[in-house]
């Protein structure tokens, strides 16, 4: 029986909305460790809707075009859905992209500037392209599929010879031994057809967002994928689900060439653009299925610091500053001053914050029937974190998504804190225990497989 006759039942509605939410001139970018005032764009910034409903449930996810998206940002975007007269805001998945050439709405390493009349409009504009997306619903096939081919992506913590594990440690160094862990090579792909024409795609893949760097505006390597789709199948919404990729990035280190400029990000975006239109004439239909919602809020500890690392930051800013500019994580891997000053101030102020007690977090499953679901995390989880989920779940297929509901910094495997690398670090927004990479697998379980 052809594939179209299988799915004609289909129980499901879905819909897509969209709306531009580039800064204006002159907001800093986020994602490094210093205010990058923007000068401009390369291309335009996004708030993305995708709503789907079983005429019971209705869900979906809000994706933006954002380095991360801290908890009173997404609470503030529910809201806006409820004033918009849609009752499902707590149905929804609300993730960032993770582009470090976007703007910074919280702060990572600074926590003393704010641009409320943006920050607005985000909200109001997330409000405007979720009612949109529920405007829009139509009939609706899904189809999944996949590969275990993902070319671009590297582990970007690494042994030493010193036997320490170092984050970026440049390229073609001689020091090092080998990388600590394994890149996640799955890209998958969930499109939504009404009629058989294409109106959207979910793909997920695991692969930091920070190609570019400099001032400009830009949606980096998934805002490339998406018009490399485009080109195939027309004005298509792509989007990009970020899988676990703390400690993935693009940097292939045993190369000399330059990877931080906009042609990279074209590269990396054009390649998986192929990759998934690749996997387009082999995706099969998902049988439709009860959708259901399934949520977790709990608090979490921040990690001890030990008093004498507190006392080493107070001593360090006591003295006169060092380097400053535009400085990366390979910076810090160089032992740069300007950047352990920064780091410094950050591990001060999640001192100071510690004291407001547990934080609270979110974590969330969007499932439909047995046969797939999309389970979203807060923050930057390890790619290992990933990985048990998907193993332990008891569906075909999971998408994981993280950066979502919450930003609470990186969230590394057990071991690796006693081994170095820099998403160790206390940050303002990070610092979870050593033990929550075990937390946000045991919930997310509970919530898939229950």
């Amino acid at each position: 029986m052809p594939a179209a006759d299988k799915t004609k039942s289909c129980q499901y509605k879905a819909g897509f909305g969209k709306a531009v939410i580039t800064p204006p001139e002159g907001i800093s970018l986020a994602g490094y460790f210093e205010p990058r005032p923007n000068t401009g764009k390369y291309d335009d910034l996004y708030v993305r809707a995708f709503v789907v409903t079983d005429g019971e449930t209705t869900a979906g996810i809000l994706m933006f075009d954002l380095c991360l998206m801290p908890r009173v940002l997404v609470l503030r975007v529910r809201e806006a859905v409820r004033k918009a007269g849609l009752a499902f805001a707590d149905n929804l998945i609300c993730a960032a992209i993770h582009t470090h050439t976007g703007p910074d709405v919280g702060g990572l390493f600074r926590t003393d500037k704010d641009y409320p009349d943006y920050i607005e409009s985000i909200v109001q504009k997330a409000g405007a392209a979720a009612k949109q997306a529920a405007a829009d619903l139509v009939p609706a096939e899904c189809y999944l599929g996949g590969v275990e081919h993902n070319p671009f992506a590297y582990v970007r913590r690494y042994w030493m010879k010193d036997g320490r594990v170092v984050t970026n440690p440049g390229k073609c160094n001689p020091e090092v031994v080998k990388p600590e862990g394994e890149v996640d090579r799955q890209v998958n792909v969930l499109a939504v057809k009404s009629g058989g024409k294409t109106r959207g795609l979910l793909v997920n893949l695991s692969n930091h967002t920070d190609t570019i760097g400099g001032d400009k505006v830009s949606a980096d390597w998934p805002g490339a994928m998406e018009r490399t789709v485009q080109k195939e199948l027309g004005d298509v919404p792509v989007l990009t689900l970020v899988a676990p990729q703390g400690d993935i990035n693009h940097f292939d280190i045993g190369s000399d060439v330059s990877q931080t400029n906009y042609e990279e990000a074209c590269r990396i975006g054009e390649g998986y653009g192929k990759i998934v239109l690749g996997v387009m004439p082999k995706l099969k239909p998902i049988k439709p299925g009860k959708l259901s919602v399934a949520s977790c809020e709990f608090e979490f500890a921040r990690r001890d610091i030990p008093q004498e690392k507190i006392d080493e930051a107070k001593a360090l800013l006591a003295t006169e500053a060092g380097e400053s500019g535009a400085m990366t994580s390979e910076d810090l891997a160089k032992g740069a001053g300007g950047v352990m000053r920064i780091f410094a101030k950050s591990l001060l102020k999640f001192e100071e914050l510690k004291k407001d007690g547990p934080r609270t977090t979110e974590v969330q499953s969007l499932r439909f029937g047995h046969e797939f679901a999309i389970h979203a995390l807060p923050g930057e989880p390890f790619t290992g974190i990933g990985k048990a989920i998907r193993e332990q779940a008891k569906f075909g297929k999971v998408f994981i998504a993280s950066l979502a509901n919450d930003h609470c910094g990186y969230t590394c495997m057990p071991e690796c804190y006693q081994r170095g690398g820099y998403e160790i670090l206390p940050t303002a927004y990070g610092g979870c225990r050593e033990d929550f990479a075990e937390t946000l697998i045991k919930v997310s379980l509970e919530l898939l497989n229950g």
